[in-house]
């Protein structure tokens, strides 16, 4: 019988070569894309077929067939065969076992068991598996009772909040009541009237009380059941509030639009910074740098672009950049539709991180700043381009700060490059100061805001998801003569999704009176298509409710938003010098954020912010917030910096210096990285790792894959990696989700669980595709990304010659291949007395060290005994500190990889 051995016969060997050219070298993988590879003949393909069960026998250690045979009680070879291939990459055995062996080898072959990490094991303890099995399905069972009681607890908390709600109809009338009667805004929310010159100084004049729990309560007089509700509602006669100028129509309309202009143009027409175009031409063409401050709705980034087009149609190239990738695709796409000048890509494009639309007859170029960072690495003096917009400039992001300087240093050696900064703040000091050499013209458009009510709550809220839901349906049944939309700014991805699944259960459940809601979530990791739902207006009779990151605060405009609720938190990296570590953590907004925010819901019509906070504490935050290049490690600015040529960060032209630890830091770890000597320059994995267009990290990580066979695999890890939202789980179907999940799940972590799942998808053929990920509860959407992606990333390594192999099916080279980029995220086990003394907390070693457990969502999260050394990808502070993307290491690999910060006798794990 054929075993491992046959790889060396030289029969193989032919095929062998062959079996590597696929993304798994399987016959499965042959079968799912013959269409699409050379025909084989009847002969190869039936070697092609065993080969591939030679290969897997890899991990069976030499068993022959017969013994197979023998503990699987099958009776040919092709039914091993049939076994292996199922147990392997499916995880499954279909219709060969019994459901309790069945049970035993899932869970072995995804990992749970808590024996040997190789299926070699599996195969020997088969023979007893009468015994061993009763325990890995009580594994099963636990995690399905686990996501049974999630379930279970959601229900109840859902009818714990349910019923809050229902108890206020019966308090003097207030609370939602069943007949439609709504709340309004009151005892917990004060709306003051402000007058006066200074932004959040509200008069003492209050005109609501401040109610008990912090809800939304009217402290009015309800009328009573059958009166008309929406007459009863009484505003403040204020001033307007400064950055919320109330304007009448007329104010709008610069010119009388001719009616011969498409709707489009009517529209551009309309903007208030049309009555401006003619000032700003001229600004442009008379001075090198421009800044221009636009108010919320004003327009300046849809037309400032065109307008420069416009007046040099034969000559201008305009670079845009945005902070974020979904606000340059949005916007480029409304400024492709207006210029009607052909399909996207070619005169308006747009150019994101894998993703470009651009051609060589593009003019209108939008970026992410990073994007544009990347093509001055090329050309430090932006050569293609005679105008450079940086737009939303106020937000300063870590590579809108380096562009600053970018754009200062190219613009000394290229008197012809005109620099256009665009800010949605009156704060533009800091901009003419740091372009003063150049005398900047400044020019300020109004925007076209209505007066917003603010309202507070009385108390700090202890679930601000709980007081969001609250505040929507309040507002959504308290609000009839009016379908304004909701925008809601949340913390993330997980917030959003929680509170969608709460509002679309309530939905079903609202009076036969209420408008219809129509939840629109919206944050940078949904697919595009997803995302561009969030602009489309609300059918008749229906109400859209708008749940966002604060992507939502400036650089997106979403029209028809007459409610905003602002939760007063962002999710958002922070770096910690003394630790070294770079962490991800949710934070209080500044003032400047909270009035953003605030400002969405005036663009308009009158408008009404609910702030899920106090007064106090509004008044307690900073103005602004810190930037980014004094909050986040610089690894990738000073890499960047190097391979423009400047050794010396401090010596660069910021906007705003960085902190000196912070640099230090960066340069040390670069080095630890091997990206630069001993003297500070650059090495030359230093230089191929700016080549690549991922974190440090990453690029150390699929290079080191290029040297140990496995870039193949490092590839589909880093893509997989680089997309969110890879797994769902519906509401009514979390068991079964969790179930499905755990088909993939691997033994060694949650980066070979991914590889599990890739590669499942790819197997299973390009029109089984769609199919196969809703029946594993897996977004599709996402995994076309990954794609894409992943085929982008192939791209960088094949330009710079570099081989790409597969290991497959050793999956210690990537395993290796991860530690050599992630070993300063290396942790070990610890008896941690502030975790209650949990075996699963870990402690890391480099830096400050600090006591962290392993995520939840992590494939190691149930894993008993937990691995003694992990390293991992990401460090997330929320109630608990967690570390997340968690792979399971062997402590000599330290000291083969990274030898410098891991001494051979450690006796740190004894």
């Amino acid at each position: 019988m054929p075993n491992v051995e046959a790889l060396q016969d030289s029969e193989h060997k032919e095929h062998y070569e062959l079996l590597r050219i696929f993304s798994f070298g399987t016959y499965n993988d042959y079968v799912a894309r013959k269409d699409e590879l050379p025909e084989l003949t009847p002969q190869q393909v039936n070697k092609l077929r065993k080969l591939t069960v030679v290969s897997l026998a890899l991990r069976f250690k030499n068993i022959p067939y017969d013994t197979l045979m023998q503990d699987l009680d099958v009776s040919t070879v092709r039914e091993v065969e049939d076994i292996l291939i199922d147990t392997i990459y499916s995880g499954l055995i279909q219709g060969k076992l019994d459901q309790k062996l069945r049970c035993f080898v899932v869970k072995y072959a995804v990992g749970r068991d808590t024996r040997h990490e190789y299926i070699d094991d599996m195969i020997q303890k088969l023979t007893t598996w009468k015994e061993q099995s009763v325990e890995i399905c009580e594994k099963i069972n636990t995690i399905l009772t686990l996501a049974e009681k999630q379930q279970e607890d959601e229900k109840t908390r859902e009818e714990g909040i349910r019923t809050k709600i229902a108890s206020r109809a019966s308090e003097r009338g207030k609370g939602f009541a069943s007949s439609g009667a709504g709340l309004r805004p009151g005892e917990d929310f004060a709306l003051y009237a402000e007058a006066g010159p200074r932004r959040g100084a509200p008069s003492k004049q209050r005109m609501h009380s401040m109610g008990r729990k912090g809800r939304i309560q009217s402290s009015m007089t309800i009328p009573s059941h059958g009166q008309h509700h929406g007459a009863q509602r009484k505003r403040p006669m204020q001033t307007s509030r400064p950055g919320f100028k109330q304007h009448k129509k007329h104010q709008h309309r610069s010119i009388n639009p001719n009616p011969a202009v498409s709707e489009l143009q009517r529209t551009r027409q309309r903007l208030p910074i049309y009555a401006h175009r003619s000032k700003i031409i001229e600004a442009v063409n008379d001075n090198q740098v421009v800044i221009l401050v636009g108010e919320t709705g004003s327009g300046k980034t849809t037309q400032i672009p065109q307008y420069i087009w416009e007046s040099d149609r034969a000559h201008a190239r305009v670079a845009i950049t945005q902070p974020r990738r979904v606000a340059a695709i949005t916007v480029a796409q409304r400024v492709c539709e207006e210029a009607n000048r052909g399909p996207l890509g070619d005169s308006v494009g747009y150019c994101v991180r894998f993703d470009d639309t651009t051609s060589k007859n593009t003019r209108l170029k939008f970026m992410t700043d990073g994007m544009l960072v990347r093509e001055a690495l090329l050309s430090p003096t932006l050569e293609r381009y005679s105008v450079v917009v940086l737009d939303e400039a106020h937000e300063r992001t870590l590579q809108t700060d380096i562009l600053f300087g970018i754009v200062k240093r190219a613009m000394r050696k290229r008197k012809d490059l005109k620099v256009v900064v665009m800010s949605a703040t009156l704060d533009v000091a800091l901009f003419k100061r740091f372009f003063q050499d150049f005398k900047p013209a400044v020019i300020q458009i109004p925007g076209r805001m209505f007066q917003v009510d603010v309202f507070y709550t009385a108390k700090t809220q202890p679930d601000y998801l709980d007081s969001a839901l609250v505040a929507v349906l309040q507002i959504h049944l308290e609000e009839k003569t009016s379908n304004g939309s909701i925008l809601v700014f949340l913390t993330g991805q997980e917030d959003i999704e929680t509170l969608e699944t709460l509002l679309e259960e309530y939905a079903r459940s609202l009076p036969a009176d209420a408008l219809k809601l129509m939840v629109c979530p919206i944050f940078a990791a949904m697919p595009r298509e997803q995302q561009m739902k969030v602009f489309e207006p609300a059918p008749a009779g229906v109400r859209k409710v708008i749940l966002a990151t604060n992507i939502a605060e400036t650089s997106i405009t979403i029209n028809g938003v007459r409610y905003v609720v602002d939760t007063g938190l962002v999710k958002q990296r922070s770096f910690v010098a003394s630790s070294g570590m770079e962490m991800l953590q949710t934070e209080s907004v500044s003032k400047a954020q909270a009035w953003q925010r605030t400002g969405r819901a005036g663009r308009e019509a009158p408008g009404i912010c609910y702030r899920l906070f106090p007064e106090e504490t509004f008044e307690q935050l900073p103005e602004r917030a810190i930037p980014d290049i004094q909050r986040v490690s610089l690894e990738v600015v000073v890499l960047q910096l190097k391979i423009m040529g400047i050794d010396d960060a401090l010596a660069f032209d910021f906007i705003e210096k960085p902190l000196k630890t912070s640099l230090v830091k960066a340069l040390e770890k670069l080095y630890a990285l091997g990206a630069l000597d001993n003297k500070g320059k650059l090495t030359t994995l230093g230089r191929q790792m700016a080549g690549l267009p991922v974190e440090p990290m990453y690029a150390v990580m699929l290079l080191k894959a290029t040297e140990l066979g496995c870039a193949e695999e490092a590839l589909s890890v880093v893509a997989m990696l680089s997309v969110e939202s890879i797994f769902y789980s519906p509401r009514d179907k979390k068991a079964e989700a969790a179930q499905s999940r755990a088909r993939f799940v691997a033994y060694e972590g949650d980066q070979i669980t991914l590889l599990n799942v890739f590669n499942g998808y790819i197997q299973c053929g390009s029109k089984q595709r769609n199919k196969w990920c809703r029946d594993h509860y897996i977004n599709h959407r996402a995994m076309t990304r990954v794609e894409s992606v992943r085929l982008q990333l192939k791209g960088y390594l094949e330009k710079l010659e570099l081989p790409i192999d597969t290991s497959f099916p050793d999956i210690d080279p990537l395993r290796k291949s991860i530690v050599a980029g992630f070993f300063l995220n290396t942790a070990m086990r610890s008896v941690a007395e502030g975790l209650g003394g949990s075996k699963t907390a870990y402690k890391t070693m480099c830096g400050r060290s600090e006591i962290v457990k392993v995520h939840p969502s992590s494939s190691l999260f149930m894993r008993n005994p937990p691995p003694k050394w992990v390293v991992y990808n990401e460090l997330v502070f929320t109630s608990k500190h967690y570390i997340r993307s968690v792979l399971v290491i062997e402590k000599e690999w330290l000291v083969e990889l990274a030898p410098t910060f891991f001494a051979k006798k450690n006796n740190t794990d004894k």
